[in-house]
């Protein structure tokens, strides 16, 4: 019986050369966005766009949907 493995002279620097491989790979385009103007100003967009949306008062939120699903089962039923 052979197996894939029984010349392992060759398997196991072939292992470790493709997990090697498979390890390096994504973090060489790891760092892409702190060099990319595009994607810093981006960035900078959706920091500023998620502070403006930020809502201080968690139960004045909660309460408006509350009403609002409220209203459309209301809607659904009738």
């Amino acid at each position: 019986m052979t197996t894939a493995f029984t010349n392992h002279k060759l398997s196991v620097p072939l292992i470790l050369g493709v997990l090697s491989l498979v390890l390096l790979l994504p973090e060489s385009r790891a760092a892409i966005a702190k060099y990319d103007e595009y994607l810093q100003k981006k960035a900078e967009v959706a920091s500023e766009e998620a502070l403006k949306a930020f809502d201080p008062n968690p139960e004045k939120l909660a309460d408006d949907l509350n009403y609002q699903v409220s209203e459309a089962a209301r809607k659904m039923v009738l």
